[in-house]
C-alpha cells in the first residue's frame, strides 16, 4: 500500500502516539537533547516552508494563515536552529559533480560507504576500496578518504547538478559525530544492516531514518517498504509515492522477490555488477531504483533464510534491508550491527557516531507541524493590524495627563518650518542646454520686445538670431558674475573697450551660453 500524504486521514496503531495528544501534552522540555540530525532538520524545515508559501498564495485579505500551537512551534524552532540546508545542497552537489565527470571521463563511481560533513562544511567520502580521486574531490591521508571543500571551483551550480542522474540514491542521513558533523551511509553499499537495542529505541531510529529517506535528494527515485514502524509516516506532497507499508516482513521479501529478479535480468544484459557499475555508464533505469526495507523487530521462522538468499544473490540488485538485530545465530549475518544508544564505530571507517532518532513526543509534532501546514483554515486578523478607524488618544503613549513634557499639548505644537533660501542665479562655463541655469528657477523665455531687436541666441554651440537685421549683438562672459547686455546697431560686432573682458571661449572653440539675469531675461536681453 502507498502512504498517504499529511492531508490524507490517516489510520493508526496502538504503539505510535497521536500527533494531537503528543501536542497538548507537551511542555517545554530541553530539545537540546534531541538526536536529529542538521541535515534531517533541514529537510523538515524545507518542507514545511513549501507548504507555507502556498498556504499564503491561498490566503484570502485580512486573514492568517493557521500557525502551530506554541509547543509545536517550540520544535519547529529547534529544526531551525539545528538545520545546514548549505551544507546538504553541498554534498548533493558534489556527488552529482562527481558522477558527471566520472562519466565523461569514462570512470568507475567510488565504492562510497560513507560521507561526513564537518561542521566547517568539508565534503568527506570513505571508500570501502581505494580509488584515484575524481573531481571536484580530492585524496587526503589514504586513498580511501575523500574531501571537497565548500569553495571547489570544480562544483557544478545547482541548476546544472540537478541535470545529472544520482549517483548514490541510497544515501541516507546515519547519525552525527562527536564534533557535531553530519554522518551518511550508503544503505545500498551495507545491504544488510542491525540495529541493537530496545523495541522503542529501534523504532525511534527507523522513523527518522524512514522521515529522511521519504524526503531526501540524494535520490530521484526510491521505493521504501515499512514493516511494524509509522503506519502514520507524515511525509510532504508529492513524497507519499515512495512509500510502502507491509504488515508483516514475509509479505514484503515476497513482494520484492519479482523486483528483484527483474532488476538482476536489467543489470546482466547491461553487462553491470551492480547498480552502481551501470550509474557509472551513465544507465539509467527504472530496474534499479533502490528498494529499502526498514522493519522494527528481528526477522523470524523462515523469513532469515529467504532475506539471506535475496541479499546473496548475483549480481548484486539495489536491495536494502533495515531490522532490528535477531538473536545470536539466529539470523543472516549482517556487515553492520549498530547500538541505537550512545556512540557506536561504523566497521572499517574510523568513524564514531550517535544515530539519529525521532522519540514519540518530537514524532508527534512533526505530524501536528505538516498538518497545520498544510491546511486551508484561515482566521481574520486583529483589528490593529488592518486599516480601519482612529485608535482612541488613550492608545497612544505619552499623552496622560500631568505629563509636561510628553503631553498632547506639547505633540501637537509643531514650530513653523523654516523658510527655503531664494534661488540665485548661476553662471557657468559648460555648454550643456541646462549649463548656467539654477533648477530652483526656470528660465523665462525671451522677451518678445528684445528678440524684434535682432537678439542672438545660442542653440547648441550655434549662433541663431532671434529677429531682425544685422550681426550677433555680444555675448557675456563666463568670468562674470553678472550677465552681459549686447548693443544693438551697426557697432555691435567692434572689439571691446577699455576696461572690458573678451568673450570666453569653451574647449570647443565656441562661446558659451549664459544664464539669465537676475530680473530673469534670458540671453542677450536687456
Amino acid at each position: 500500500t502507498t502512504a498517504p500524504s499529511a492531508d490524507a486521514p490517516t489510520h493508526q496503531d496502538a504503539g505510535e502516539p497521536a500527533a494531537s495528544d503528543t501536542a497538548a501534552d507537551y511542555s517545554a522540555t530541553a530539545l537540546a537533547a534531541s538526536g536529529v540530525t542538521v541535515l534531517l532538520a533541514a529537510l523538515l524545515v524545507g518542507a514545511v516552508a513549501t507548504r507555507r508559501s502556498r498556504q499564503q498564495q491561498r490566503r484570502r485579505p485580512r486573514h492568517r494563515i493557521a500557525l502551530p500551537p506554541p509547543p509545536v512551534a517550540a520544535f519547529e524552532a529547534e529544526l531551525r536552529s539545528r538545520q545546514d540546508a548549505a551544507g546538504l545542497a553541498l554534498v548533493d552537489r558534489a556527488l552529482r559533480t562527481l558522477a558527471r565527470n566520472a562519466i565523461s571521463g569514462g570512470k568507475r563511481l567510488p565504492a562510497v560507504t560513507a560521507v561526513r560533513i564537518t561542521p566547517d562544511r568539508t565534503v568527506e567520502l570513505h571508500l570501502s576500496v581505494p580509488a584515484s580521486p575524481i573531481a571536484p574531490f580530492r585524496a587526503a591521508h589514504a586513498s580511501t578518504a575523500w574531501w571537497c571543500p565548500a569553495d571547489a571551483p570544480d562544483l557544478l551550480s545547482a541548476a546544472e547538478a540537478a541535470a545529472v542522474a544520482a549517483p548514490y540514491p541510497g544515501l541516507v542521513g546515519l547519525g552525527s559525530a562527536p564534533d557535531g558533523g553530519a554522518v551518511l551511509v550508503d544503505l545500498e553499499a551495507v545491504r544488510l544492516l542491525h540495529l541493537s537495542g530496545g523495541a522503542d529505541e529501534v523504532r525511534a531510529v527507523l522513523r527518522a531514518l524512514a522521515l529522511e529517506l521519504a524526503h531526501s535528494p540524494f535520490a530521484d527515485r526510491l521505493h521504501m517498504h515499512l514493516v511494524g514502524i509509522a503506519d502514520d509516516l507524515p511525509v510532504a506532497d508529492g513524497m507519499a509515492d515512495r512509500v510502502r507499508r507491509h504488515d508483516t516482513l514475509e509479505e514484503a521479501l515476497a513482494e520484492l522477490a519479482a523486483r528483484d529478479a527483474t532488476a538482476r535480468s536489467a543489470l546482466l544484459t547491461a553487462g553491470a555488477a551492480h547498480p552502481r557499475d551501470a550509474r557509472s555508464r551513465g544507465r539509467a533505469d527504472d530496474a534499479w531504483t533502490p528498494e529499502i526495507v526498514l522493519c522494527g523487530h528481528a526477522p523470524t521462522g523462515t523469513t532469515p533464510a529467504e532475506l539471506g538468499r535475496l541479499l546473496d544473490a548475483r549480481p548484486r540488485t539495489c536491495l536494502a534491508v533495515v531490522t532490528q538485530a535477531p538473536g545470536r545465530g539466529s539470523g543472516p549475518v549482517a556487515r553492520w550491527t549498530l547500538a541505537t544508544a550512545g556512540p557506536t564505530a561504523l566497521p572499517g571507517l574510523g568513524l564514531t557516531v550517535e544515530l539519529q532518532r525521532l522519540t514519540d513526543e518530537q514524532y508527534g509534532y512533526w505530524g501536528e507541524l505538516l498538518r497545520i501546514s498544510g491546511s486551508d483554515e484561515q482566521h481574520p486578523a486583529p483589528d490593529w493590524t488592518v486599516e480601519g478607524p482612529e485608535p482612541d488618544a488613550g492608545f497612544w503613549p505619552f499623552t496622560g495627563e500631568g505629563d509636561d513634557q510628553y503631553g498632547a499639548e506639547a505633540q501637537t505644537s509643531v514650530p513653523p518650518r523654516p523658510a527655503l533660501p531664494v534661488a540665485t542665479p548661476v553662471v557657468t562655463t559648460g555648454t550643456s542646454a541646462f549649463a548656467g541655469t539654477d533648477p530652483a528657477t526656470p528660465a523665462r523665455r525671451t522677451p518678445p520686445a528684445a528678440a524684434a531687436a535682432g537678439t542672438e541666441r545660442r542653440v547648441n554651440g550655434h549662433a541663431r538670431h532671434a529677429g531682425g537685421p544685422g550681426p550677433a549683438a555680444g555675448a557675456a562672459t563666463a568670468a562674470t558674475a553678472a550677465t552681459a547686455t549686447a548693443p544693438t546697431g551697426p557697432g555691435a560686432a567692434a572689439a571691446p573697450g577699455a576696461g572690458e573682458l573678451p568673450p570666453a571661449r569653451t574647449q570647443g572653440g565656441t562661446e558659451p551660453q549664459t544664464a539669465p539675469d537676475a530680473a530673469g531675461g534670458s540671453d542677450g536681453a536687456p
